[in-house]
């Protein structure tokens, strides 16, 4: 779909990512787990809060606010809605209230984090320029057919339905969840640090559908399993099991191409172990360094293993942080707008690159060896990747000077500074 990120299900573990997006998929996972077993609970007959799970849930909930703020939103409106139905008999007092805990009992969970963590929204927007009507459909048409059939054929046969009625009101209540987000990111979306150009609304997409995504894909089973059984006639069964078949053949052909189009269409596999092949032929001398500061690593006791760089600053997706991706050692800063991401302002990202800036550039050594010692450095990286990034104004005699050159080929020195 233009102008946004939908690459479920695949994209994301061809590359290995661990952006927020993919732990929340665990966190979304328990979530549903406990609600499932908070509807299912037939102890807590009255009370919400009185439900053993409550807790749990509203437990989870801060955690997955922790882990992927915006899951707050899909997850927790879920959650309340949940509480509600289930409880639609009662009073709405009670109702009212034990949402209201839920929320406050998940913010406080929260509460560590959010209070160092700012969330760079800018409110919320209306949508200019919805998704294209074809594309939408080639992503989510075949799961939202299903879902559609799935509620006309419970309405036509809901007075026939009891054994499994309040099951299906469960997965019913996550699917169509799970499609008024669908719609609502077409009308709304997150003012964020993406907010100007083609690619304004790309987070709330991307965000929202991988939640939705999920939901889909737990219950689409036990909802595919229904709508076979709930026909009487063997005809009617084999026709229904040939739809479902063909459906969820179309899904299995997005994965299949997409492998292809990222690996196996312009590459050749060599292996499980050449992660690290793209350093080494690119920058021999830096991959060379990189390997003699993994040997200085490992030999050190466990509890001495962790030393702090500093090494090119630079924007992201480019080979800048390499050494402390795969060392494991913090440095100054390594991406900076994923650093800044969650800061709710440049200001502290900026000062950082203008003082990793300045360790490389600077003319005044002891401004420099200030900011090795603000930082507690042990390590200055100056490698291909630094001599690209800042060019012939690099004060490479004043690093020099600053401590030691432990390894030295090419065009790659590593200074100890401590």
């Amino acid at each position: 779909i233009a102008g946004t990120i939908t690459e479920m299900p695949v994209f994301s573990f061809l590359v290995a990512d661990l952006h927020a997006h993919v732990w929340g998929m665990l966190t979304a996972l328990l979530v549903l787990a406990i609600a499932f077993s908070f509807w299912c609970d037939k102890g807590a007959t009255k009370l919400p809060t009185a439900n053993k799970y409550f807790w749990a849930l509203a437990f989870a909930l801060g955690m997955a606010y922790m882990v992927n703020s915006w899951d707050a939103v899909t997850l927790g409106t879920l959650a309340a809605l949940i509480i509600v139905l289930k409880y639609r008999h009662d009073s709405w007092v009670h109702i009212s209230a034990a949402v209201v805990l839920l929320a406050a009992v998940a913010y406080v969970v929260a509460l560590p984090w959010s209070i160092t963590n700012h969330l760079p929204l800018q409110g919320v927007g209306f949508v200019h320029g919805s998704s294209n009507i074809w594309q939408w459909l080639t992503f989510w048409g075949s799961i939202v057919t299903i879902i559609v059939v799935f509620a006309l054929r419970y309405a036509w046969v809901r007075r026939k339905v009891h054994e499994h009625a309040d099951v299906l009101l469960f997965v019913g209540t996550i699917m169509g969840v799970g499609v008024l987000f669908l719609a609502l990111i077409e009308i709304f979306y997150m003012k964020d640090i993406l907010i100007n150009g083609e690619w304004y609304r790309a987070n709330t997409v991307f965000k929202v559908a991988t939640q939705v995504w999920i939901w889909v894909s737990v219950f689409a089973g036990p909802l595919y399993l229904w709508l076979y059984q709930s026909f009487a006639y063997r005809l009617t069964k084999i026709i229904t099991a040939l739809f479902l078949i063909i459906y969820l053949s179309i899904g299995a052909v997005y994965p299949s191409i997409a492998i292809s189009q990222a690996f196996t269409g312009s590459h050749t596999f060599i292996g499980v172990d050449h992660g690290l092949d793209w350093w080494k032929n690119e920058y021999p001398d830096d991959y060379a360094g990189y390997q003699y500061l993994k040997s200085v690593r490992d030999l050190l006791p466990l509890d001495q293993r962790l030393k702090n760089i500093v090494e090119a600053e630079g924007d992201s997706y480019t080979d800048v942080s390499r050494f402390s991706v795969f060392l494991g050692w913090p440095t100054i800063v390594g991406w900076p707008v994923h650093e800044w991401t969650w800061r709710g302002s440049y200001d502290a990202v900026g000062k950082r690159r203008d003082e990793v800036r300045e360790i490389y550039t600077g003319t005044d050594t002891k401004r420099t060896q200030d900011l090795l010692d603000k930082y507690k450095i042990n390590y200055i990286i100056l490698g291909a990747v630094e001599r690209n990034r800042y060019g012939a104004v690099i004060q490479e005699t004043k690093l020099r000077s600053l401590g030691k050159v432990v390894f030295n080929q090419g065009s790659m020195i590593i200074i100890s500074t401590r």
